[in-house]
Order: structure tokens, then sequence, then C-alpha cells
């Protein structure tokens, strides 16, 4: 959205942005990278000694389930924008992209809340700490389930307010 609003206001091409947009999350990553690898776990940085031609296979090929996880998830997402054009016309297609929005608006905070906790968990399942993965697993899905109905249902009660807003 901030893309598109400077595209507009500084008359900046939108693809110039895009750029933008993805260098500045490569840098981030980088930075994160050298940070953990460097600075807080050196002992963890990746070494050529330890590859491993099995190891390298096994991750190729969960490396391609989760790319078709997320072949399979695009299709999905652009899909039901074309099937809602096609059976329901062009006008409820906005009134769904304004929803599907807010809705993924909505997941953010827990999506940004469970990442960084994805190593830790990680770690956990190493040392065979099943006990505390379960438990932190169950306690993370009862805040999150609190927190999506209690969102939504301030999404009910503003339904009409946010339509309003866009006209």
């Amino acid at each position: 959205i901030i893309a598109i609003l400077f595209s507009v206001l500084l008359n900046v091409p939108f693809d110039f942005l895009c750029i933008i947009y993805f260098l500045i999350q490569l840098l981030f990553s980088i930075t994160n990278f050298l940070y953990f690898f460097l600075i807080l776990k050196p002992e963890l940085f990746p070494q050529f000694k330890s590859y491993s031609g099995k190891l390298a296979i096994v991750l190729i090929k969960k490396g391609l389930y989760f790319f078709g996880i997320h072949i399979v998830n695009l299709l999905g997402s652009v899909a039901d924008m074309f099937i809602i054009n096609h059976f329901l016309g062009v006008k409820e297609v906005g009134i769904y992209s304004i929803f599907l929005r807010l809705i993924q608006l909505i997941s953010t905070p827990a999506q940004v809340i469970i990442e960084p906790i994805g190593p830790a968990i990680n770690e956990s399942l190493l040392g065979n700490d099943i006990k505390w993965v379960n438990n932190f697993m169950n306690k993370l899905l009862l805040l999150t389930g609190i927190y999506t109905i209690i969102t939504f249902f301030f999404l009910i009660i503003l339904n009409p307010f946010i339509l309003s807003l866009w006209g």
C-alpha cells in the first residue's frame, strides 16, 4: 500500500518501488543472517565440511514440498477472485478483497509472533523437550484463538462502517 501511495504521490514508477521493496527485504534477511551467525551463535555458522549429500537430498525434498504448498496457496488465492467475478460480478470482488485484506491484517500479528519462535521450537525438538513444545503450542493456540475470535467480532460489528468507507 505504501509503495502504491509513493508511486502516485511522487510520480515514481511502481515497478521501481517494487524493486526497492524487495531489495529492502533482502537487506533485512542478510542482516538477520549475519547478526545471528556472526554475533549471536557463531558456532552454528554453516560450514562446507558439514555438508552431507543425503541431508541435502532430504532438504531439497522438503523444500519442494513447501514450494508445492505455496503454489497451491497462490492458485487458491488467485482462483477465488476469478470465481467470484465470474459468478457474482466485479463489485463483489471489490467487497471480497476489502475483507480479505482485513482478515490478512488480523493474522499478521500472530505470524509476526510465531515466526521468530520457530528456531526455539526446533531447538527444543532437537533436545527432545517435547513437553515444553506441547505446552508452548497449546498456550499459543489458545492466545491466537482468543485474538482471532475478538477481532472477528469486531469485524462483524464494524462491517457496515468498513464498507461505507469504500463507498
